[in-house]
């Protein structure tokens, strides 16, 4: 299980951040620094997120211990002002994201599983190629869950398309990865909407039609899912 330890003095946002994340990752929280260096000691966190104006112990004093450590973990650094010296001090000790505040709890989460999957192997390539095409053309990301359990997801609908959404797939496809059906939701409902915002309406047009103002609606996930596979399955039949 992953784990990430979220530094932060405002309550609220430590706690939309331990909603926001998967299911699967054990969060920790804590309100000053004294408690992110036990913590990290005695826990070791894959990701840190601290926030640089916490009380308590220096947060460039933990960065600076951290680079002790055999597996040193990643960091984010979040804050609304950081000066040039700081700044070059957090890039002497290596930190991976400076993040200003206000940020959205959504791209934070997102941030953070992107660096929990970059060293993680990209799926197998096999006969289902085509559906790696087609969510990498739509925007995508790779490095997120949600495009590990879309995959999966439209192999399992390739192969019987008449599955349930709640009732069959999610459950299927959580099996898969050894996570929970909530969490496979949480990660495809995440990724499709980042995309979405990112969207090239001549791509999205391709696969989904565009309201009487010309815009693509933002599809539900069971829309994405079912549309898509759609799609390959009528290519593929095309191609036979």
């Amino acid at each position: 299980m992953k784990k990430i330890l979220i530094a932060d003095n405002t309550d609220t946002w430590r706690e939309v951040m331990r909603e926001t994340l998967p299911e699967d990752y054990q969060v920790y929280g804590c309100a000053d620094g004294t408690a992110a260096w036990e913590i990290t000691e005695h826990e070791r966190p894959d990701v840190l997120v601290l926030d640089l104006m916490i009380p308590g112990k220096n947060v460039l004093g933990i960065l600076k211990e951290l680079s002790a450590f055999p597996d040193r973990p990643r960091t984010i650094i979040t804050g609304r002002y950081v000066s040039d010296h700081v700044h070059a001090a957090l890039e002497r000790y290596r930190v991976d994201l400076i993040l200003m505040k206000p940020c959205e709890a959504q791209d934070l989460a997102e941030r953070i599983t992107e660096m929990l999957c970059e060293h993680e192997p990209l799926l197998h390539r096999g006969a289902y190629d085509p559906i790696m095409a087609i969510l990498v053309e739509l925007g995508i990301r790779t490095s997120q869950q949600g495009f590990r359990f879309l995959r999966t997801g439209m192999e399992l609908l390739m192969e019987d398309p008449n599955q349930m959404l709640t009732k069959h797939l999610y459950p299927a496809i959580a099996a898969q990865h050894n996570t929970s059906a909530g969490n496979v939701e949480k990660g495809i409902r995440t990724a499709i909407g980042s995309a979405w915002k990112r969207r090239r309406n001549d791509v999205w047009r391709r696969y989904f039609a565009p309201a009487p103002n010309g815009e693509i609606p933002k599809p539900t996930s069971g829309q994405f899912l079912f549309q898509l596979t759609d799609a390959l399955i009528s290519s593929r039949n095309r191609r036979a």
